[in-house]
């Protein structure tokens, strides 16, 4: 009965196996048939696009040569008319003279006789009748300007789909999906017609160009020259990229590359790039999937608006003509550092509601604060609540506590800024009634303020009202004479002792704390009726940065605040 039972298993496991197989392979077929509808979609395009270059370049060398008869034909016509012109003048001229010669002939006079007669004579010894050419200048053949297509006819009749090698190359072009749409995830080609494509127009074939065919009587044309051959597909050779002329800055990443040798049949290049922590040539196990960026006309492009949430970017470039893709560039691996950090809920007040980067004031969420207020209480006369017991690591480090209280609406960053430049950003929803925005040490107690004790700087806005907008340390304000910004962005310098705050549209500076910071710094807010969205993964603008300088190398020009520790 075991063995039975045993041996039956192993069949309903294989005949699951086997269906598992069949709708994966079911999956495959309707992916593919997808794949085929968008590729044969596409190959139209690019046929439409190619035909119409054709006759585009045969509309233009017709009216070219067109012209070319015209004005043949203008200059006989003009010359042969000149000719006509001058043959009628002489033809006047001498019909008078034959007049003139008729009438001497009826002079008596001897003596007059001999003179008119003299007179005639040097006359028709003048004549232009007599110094014209009878002959046409010009024919009226245009032999020279007539043409035969025979041949290119041949050559256009004989224009067919490229040929895609029996083993395509792993860089055939392909089409890839977007995360989350139906025909395949971000990075997994899909199988597409190369064989559907056309050369680039007008050199579609490799052997010649309508505009440089050799003249049937050249002695350079060897008989091969008018076979009409297939060509063999060309592939693009990998680019450089010039990792001296890649730049990252403000988020951005410039990536230039350059071909190893001129090719003119490239139409465009695709940059791939995908984020790691690792350092050097990219690891296959846990790496993240390329992002695409495809049909790149020039050898530079600029991805922006980047979140750096990792250390490092790896970028790599590849050439593609109109049937196939060249292989990728060496990749290369560029530093992109920047503060990430997300909102500690475990910081949190009860009336706030966080999530990774965005919190919000919650009315309703504070209804167990008093029952939590009197554990809390027991817990410091007596034996430890069993919620003491179960603190985490991360909540021991921060003074063991879990929460903040009473109208400390406060949330604080989960990773704390020990050394070096660090910027973030803040939007404040625009009903937004009182906010806060800075860092703090971790000894925060759980009834502070931010600004109200002198281990933590911030500025303050408050909206119940009327507007007040101001600095606040070691609970001093100093308020702040401008607009208060949509958004908000925070430049620490843990090492120079300097917390600015920008206008993250304008990068004007809203106001400056300097000090000697003795401890970590934690990014704090505080919000009442409203919420804040926190970004992070920011560079330090190159502009916060020429602010800095500039602010540096002022004296006396900032607030008693700012020298407050």
């Amino acid at each position: 009965m075991d063995e039975q039972r045993e041996t039956l298993q192993r069949i309903v496991s294989t005949l699951a196996n086997k269906n598992d197989e069949i709708h994966n392979f079911i999956d495959m077929l309707n992916h593919t048939i997808k794949n085929v509808q968008v590729n044969s979609s596409n190959a139209i395009s690019e046929l439409d696009e190619e035909f119409d270059g054709l006759y585009s370049i045969l509309d233009e060398m017709k009216g070219s040569m067109a012209n070319t008869i015209q004005q043949e034909e203008a200059r006989k016509v003009q010359a042969l008319q000149d000719q006509l012109s001058q043959c009628s003048n002489a033809l006047e001229s001498s019909e008078e003279l034959l007049e003139l010669a008729a009438q001497s002939l009826d002079i008596k006079d001897p003596a007059e006789f001999l003179k008119a007669a003299r007179q005639i004579k040097d006359r028709v010894t003048m004549a232009s009748a007599f110094r014209i050419s009878l002959k046409p200048k010009v024919s009226d053949s245009m032999t020279h300007l007539m043409v035969d297509f025979a041949l290119e006819r041949r050559m256009l009749q004989a224009v067919k789909f490229l040929p895609v090698p029996a083993k395509a190359p792993s860089s055939a072009r392909q089409v890839f999906f977007p995360a989350g749409c139906s025909g395949g995830t971000w990075g997994q080609p899909a199988p597409a017609p190369a064989n559907f494509l056309l050369q680039e127009s007008p050199a579609f074939l490799d052997s010649f160009a309508l505009q440089d065919i050799l003249p049937r009587d050249s002695p350079n044309q060897c008989p091969e020259q008018a076979k009409l051959c297939p060509p063999e597909v060309h592939v693009p050779k990998a680019p450089e990229i010039d990792l001296a002329a890649c730049l990252v800055a403000d988020n951005c990443i410039t990536v230039s590359w350059t071909m190893p040798e001129e090719d003119s049949r490239i139409d465009h290049f695709v940059l791939e790039y995908r984020k790691t922590n690792f350092d050097g040539l990219p690891r296959v196990k846990d790496e993240q999937r390329w992002e695409l960026i495809d049909y790149i006309k020039a050898t530079e492009y600029t991805l922006s608006g980047l979140k750096f949430d990792t250390k490092y970017m790896n970028l790599r470039v590849q050439a593609c003509n109109k049937a196939v893709a060249g292989e990728y560039s060496d990749p290369v691996t560029l530093e992109t550092k920047a503060f990430v950090f997300s909102l500690d809920s475990t910081s949190s007040h009860l009336n706030l509601k966080v999530e990774d980067t965005y919190v919000e004031w919650d009315p309703t969420g504070g209804k167990g604060q008093e029952k939590t207020k009197g554990k809390e209480n027991k817990s410091r006369s007596g034996a430890p609540s069993p919620k003491r017991t179960s603190i985490s690591t991360r909540s021991l480090a921060r003074g063991s506590r879990d929460r903040f209280t009473g109208e400390s609406y406060t949330v604080l960053g989960d990773t704390a800024v020990e050394s070096g430049q660090h910027y973030w950003e803040v939007r404040a929803q625009k009903d937004c009634k009182s906010y806060s925005v800075g860092v703090t040490y971790r000894n925060l107690g759980k009834f502070d303020q931010l600004g109200k004790t002198n281990s933590s700087w911030c500025i303050h806005i408050n909206n119940w009202l009327q507007t007040t907008f101001s600095a606040k340390h070691n609970n001093k304000t100093k308020t702040l004479d401008m607009p208060v910004p949509d958004r908000i962005g925070v430049y620490c310098d843990f090492d120079g002792g300097q917390l600015a705050f920008y206008n993250a549209n304008s990068k004007e500076l809203l106001h400056t704390f300097r000090t000697k910071f003795a401890q970590p710094l934690l990014p704090g807010f505080t919000i009442w009726c409203g919420g804040l969205t926190v970004s992070t993964g920011l560079q330090v603008p190159t502009a916060v940065k020429t602010l800095q300088k500039s602010e540096n190398g002022l004296s006396g020009s900032t607030s008693s605040l700012n020298n407050i520790a």
